[in-house]
């Protein structure tokens, strides 16, 4: 009796020990990866360029970008976080048509393209596309656009809040086709 009941206890513990180990369909912790253009103010940042890391992280996962000029257009496809110190600037240069719209099929040329992904959160970084190379009215430039995508930017300074409640921020640009600078919002499916 002494025996089966042994045998009982042991075969319990190692079904125990199996259903409390973690394994892979367990939620892992959100990883935060840090981005700096110069490695001055964050030494130990582990990307010199914000979409390196947006390539590398995970979904869920938390990009802190510390302060500096970033001259590239950025894509993003998973759940992300990109949470910017004061005077991190996103300043592509040469910008070139990343995208169509979902209404019309124009081009677009847009710094931040938010696409086929949820909850995507934008946050404290300052867009500006003053170095576009953009001549004409074509294709369109948008600073940050969501396509069949949902999620969030968080700017900090007042102003850029009333146009983002009214729904139009632009970049900022030294081309006249202001009308045609704008935060895009194209919703597809999500």
């Amino acid at each position: 009796m002494k025996a089966i009941f042994i045998r009982y206890a042991k075969c319990l513990l190692v079904c125990l020990s199996f259903a409390l180990l973690p394994h892979s369909g367990m939620a892992a912790k959100a990883a935060q990866l840090v981005v700096d253009d110069d490695k001055v103010e964050c030494p130990n940042a582990g990307f010199t360029h914000i979409q390196d890391a947006i390539n590398a992280a995970s979904g869920g996962d938390t990009i802190r970008i510390c302060k500096g000029v970033y001259a590239e257009q950025l894509t993003i496809q998973k759940s992300l976080t990109l949470d910017a110190d004061s005077g991190a600037t996103l300043m592509p240069g040469a910008m070139h048509q990343n995208t169509v719209s979902l209404f019309d099929s124009a081009p677009i040329a847009t710094a931040i393209l938010v696409q086929n992904a949820s909850n995507v959160t934008v946050r404290g970084l300052i867009v500006d596309g003053a170095n576009n190379g953009i001549a004409g009215c074509a294709p369109d430039l948008e600073g940050i656009t969501f396509q069949n995508a949902s999620g969030a930017w968080k700017i900090r300074d007042p102003e850029f809040q009333a146009r983002k409640r009214a729904g139009r921020l632009p970049v900022r640009n030294g081309n006249f086709c202001a009308e045609r600078r704008r935060l895009g919002f194209e919703r597809g499916n999500h």
